[in-house]
């Protein structure tokens, strides 16, 4: 199993898959492939049960993949169903627009990147890693679209998808690109920037806003679901290979949801 996690690493992210397996490990790797199966996954969650259900998924999720991967390498007949724990349902932590505005306000005018970060961030709803991975030549402002996928990216499970421009995030790209030293969108002294930590704690810090970079995705999903948008049209926006995982998610922060439900009810 260990052997798997380590191949089925290299196409995701390696730390998060090292990570995980370091806490799995133990449990899983004396476990032969072939005795794998839904119990012991329903096993692994009771013995992981003192952990957030978030941690536990992404330790399942890097089990799942290995033994995907058996089964393509045939060395299993087919991969087990690995049950997923539950999210709460007060899981999705987001902003507030007004608390979104609060929060670019306090970046400091010598850091122009993470003010970048967070326009992207809320104008295309991608991960982190998508925007601090994003180059030039994947922004095309003359047609009006960011290619969020480069073409010599491995296909995963983290789809990224192709979003317009909007009005507002347009005149900040132009503005980056007409003083951009690198390659690269989000930079810092004409070099790569590889981490937003400190940047991201002190703009927090000093606007009163406690967040993550991850939480204006989720907001980014959340406004489009308050707008009326559609659960395939977020899902696509997202990079969402199925849409079931937008609707279980976001459904519940559109104004119709459940509405005609709730008006059948009437009498």
């Amino acid at each position: 199993m260990a052997y798997y996690i380590e191949q089925k690493a290299e196409i995701r992210s390696i730390e998060r898959a090292r990570q995980a397996w370091r806490q799995a490990g133990p449990f899983w790797s004396a476990i032969p492939i072939g005795r794998v199966d839904k119990m012991m996954a329903r096993d692994y969650r009771d013995h992981r049960s003192h952990c957030k259900a978030v941690t536990v998924r992404n330790e399942l999720a890097i089990v799942r993949a290995a033994l995907n991967l058996c089964e393509e390498d045939k060395l299993i007949a087919k991969a087990p169903f690995v049950q997923m724990p539950s999210l709460p349902q007060n899981g999705v932590k987001h902003l507030t627009k007004d608390q979104f505005r609060k929060l670019i306000a306090g970046t400091e005018k010598g850091a122009p990147h993470i003010a970048l970060f967070m326009q992207l961030a809320i104008a295309t709803g991608a991960r982190m890693a998508a925007i601090l991975e994003l180059k030039w030549d994947q922004v095309k402002l003359d047609s009006g679209r960011i290619f969020l996928n480069p073409e010599d990216r491995i296909a995963t499970s983290k789809g990224r998808a192709t979003v317009p421009i909007n009005d507002q995030l347009r005149p900040a790209l132009e503005a980056a690109k007409v003083a951009a030293t690198s390659d690269y969108v989000i930079e810092h002294n004409g070099k790569r920037v590889g981490s937003i930590k400190t940047a991201w704690n002190a703009a927090a810090r000093r606007s009163g806003v406690k967040a993550t970079p991850h939480m204006l995705r989720h907001s980014a999903a959340v406004w489009m679901a308050e707008a009326g948008q559609s659960m395939d049209v977020i899902a696509q926006f997202l990079g969402h290979t199925d849409s079931r995982i937008t609707q279980r998610v976001y459904a519940r922060f559109s104004p119709d949801f459940l509405r005609g439900a709730a008006e059948a009810l009437t009498y």
